[in-house]
């Protein structure tokens, strides 16, 4: 018994690890974190960031096909040629919401007035998914958002004299902007006008 009470120490031993090495492996998972979490943070960004410009580009096409069915874009829009909309702003989401098709929401709402006076057609140009959504505390939707949940999302239609989009104002925020553009309508969304997020343009 006296004999192999070594062996069994050794193994021990061998068996563990040490304080150095336990230190060792916690400052390796340190580093690991410290590299991954900014990256990791940088590709959900950069994802939200892509699907709030597909987002965008869809609601143009849906907002072409609405011209093509009613021969202009909505009254909310085409009726302040050249000026920025907020959709956060005078139930602007709503009107959006309408003219695109209306979708669930609208639908069982008391606010189908919005469908009958945008799209009385009734057409389905866009169908609007839960994402987009702004809720409150009791669920209910009060707005749309982008892919930071930035509730300031802006919409301008071209000049009918002038043909292009004024876009000297986002030069502010980046000077690489071009500012004029050769498009119908342009959406996008500021950080400067949410806490979060990055600055997202449809034609960009």
């Amino acid at each position: 018994m006296i004999g192999n009470s070594r062996p069994t120490r050794e193994r021990d031993r061998r068996g563990g690890f040490s304080l150095a090495e336990s230190l060792m492996v916690i400052a390796v998972l340190g580093i690991f974190l410290a590299i991954s979490v900014p990256v990791v943070s940088t590709v959900r960004n950069y994802a939200r960031q892509v699907d709030s410009k597909m987002r965008y580009g869809q609601y143009l096409v849906a907002l072409e096909a609405y011209r093509g069915e009613y021969g202009d874009y909505p009254e909310f829009l085409s009726e302040v040629r050249g000026e920025s909309v907020n959709l956060n702003e005078d139930n602007n989401w709503m009107k959006l919401m309408g003219a695109l098709g209306g979708g669930i929401f609208l639908e069982n709402s008391v606010d189908q007035k919005f469908i009958q006076k945008w799209n009385p057609r009734r057409k389905k140009f866009y169908q609007f998914s839960d994402e987009e959504f702004l809720r409150d505390v009791s669920g209910m939707v009060i707005g749309l958002v982008d892919g930071f949940g930035n509730p300031n999302i802006k919409m301008i239609v071209e000049d009918e004299v002038s043909g292009y989009i004024d876009c000297s104002f986002l030069q502010k925020v980046d000077r690489k902007k071009r500012a004029k553009v050769m498009v119908p309508v342009v959406v996008y969304s500021l950080r400067a006008d949410y806490s979060s997020g990055t600055n997202i343009l449809s034609y960009d």
